[in-house]
């Protein structure tokens, strides 16, 4: 347990940390002596910094050759294109990436190709090295040219910005996984005054949980940094006119009590997850596809269907099926429902990550 000190100084502590496998790393940190209400400020805080603003590197596009489109069959190759495209976005890198980096793949079959394979730039590592990419049975060649970035967040796929002849893929830049927090409170000369903010951190192995635990803190210090100088820098008159008639245009403040009106919608609007995307389940290319072709591309997307309705999708069988339920419930916590008149969103009182989180 952290001790408190004379002036009652805040601190942390990081309670464990383990590596579970090569691409996810565990940490639970805790935060003390807070104040009542302060933990969970800093708990959304911290949670929603760590899950959208911290830096990751990946493949955003790829080219092969003698390839038009992703629907061609490859002779000699175990794998269809998709599935080349899916586990190439499972790629997870670190390091220095200042720049939009080239990689290549030129490897000749019988054999199986993995990351190994892939020729980048030394300041760039790969995380998991035995990743497989494809399978070579016959001896042909498999050519590919990488684009790898660096960012923040999600991009979805455009093809509209990429280069012919590239295939532009979903790119998850996110190096964290998921992010729990629960507030404790602490006694006090008999009194319940303090609270302790517990705060859980999986990455996908790029980083540990203690660095990306201290860089959401730094973004966090800059920013409020900014705004503590006590001298007015005051805006341009005509920009802050200009922002504030298009306040005016976009928010019709008397509708502000029809929003508030469903506590279901008020959940769901403000679940962190709801940006996560489905290849965090980790599902076979097959489950993943039929949810991608059914426009399900987030975990919000995913929590609208019963597992009746996902067994009505075309070739989404029962084994896909309950891969999706055991990946909700190891990651999420969450219990699919049956059929549709069992809405998920009127369980989420008896889910404790909600409860001890209070999401906002």
């Amino acid at each position: 347990m952290i001790q408190n000190t004379s002036d009652n100084k805040i601190q942390w502590k990081c309670l464990e940390s383990k590596i579970e496998s090569q691409r996810v790393y565990y940490g639970r940190f805790a935060i003390a002596p807070l104040k009542t209400g302060q933990a969970n400020t800093l708990g959304i805080t911290l949670r929603r910094t760590l899950l959208s603003d911290l830096d990751g590197i990946c493949i955003t596009s790829v080219k092969f050759d003698n390839i038009k489109h992703e629907y061609c069959t490859l002779i000699g190759v175990r794998e269809s294109v998709q599935d080349i495209l899916l586990n190439l976005k499972e790629i997870v890198f670190k390091g220095i990436c200042e720049k939009i980096e080239k990689g290549f793949i030129l490897v000749k079959g019988p054999k199986k190709i993995t990351a190994a394979d892939i020729q980048i730039n030394p300041s760039i590592q790969i995380v998991d090295t035995n990743q497989i990419i494809a399978h070579l049975t016959e001896p042909v060649y498999l050519k590919a040219e990488l684009t790898i970035e660096k960012s923040t967040g999600v991009r979805l796929q455009n093809e509209t910005q990429i280069p012919e002849g590239f295939f532009s893929m979903d790119a998850i830049f996110m190096p964290i996984r998921n992010v729990n927090y629960s507030i404790h409170p602490i006694e006090k000369k008999g009194h319940w005054k303090n609270e302790l903010l517990i705060l859980e951190i999986w990455t996908n192995g790029s980083i540990t949980p203690k660095e990306a635990f201290h860089q959401a803190c730094k973004k966090l210090l800059k920013t409020f940094l900014s705004l503590s100088n006590l001298s007015d820098n005051k805006l341009e008159e005509k920009t802050t006119n200009h922002f504030i008639v298009q306040q005016k245009e976009k928010f019709i403040f008397n509708n502000i009590k029809e929003l508030e009106k469903s506590t279901e919608t008020t959940v769901r609007e403000n679940l962190a997850w709801k940006q996560n995307p489905i290849n965090q389940l980790e599902l076979s290319a097959r489950a993943y596809n039929c949810l991608k072709s059914e426009k399900i591309s987030t975990i919000f997307d995913l929590l609208n269907y019963s597992q009746e309705d996902l067994l009505k999708i075309k070739n989404f069988g029962k084994r896909s099926c309950e891969q999706v339920i055991n990946a909700l419930e190891k990651y999420f916590d969450i219990e699919l429902s049956r059929n549709s008149s069992q809405k998920f969103w009127e369980q989420l009182k008896n889910i404790e990550l909600i409860k001890n989180s209070s999401i906002s």
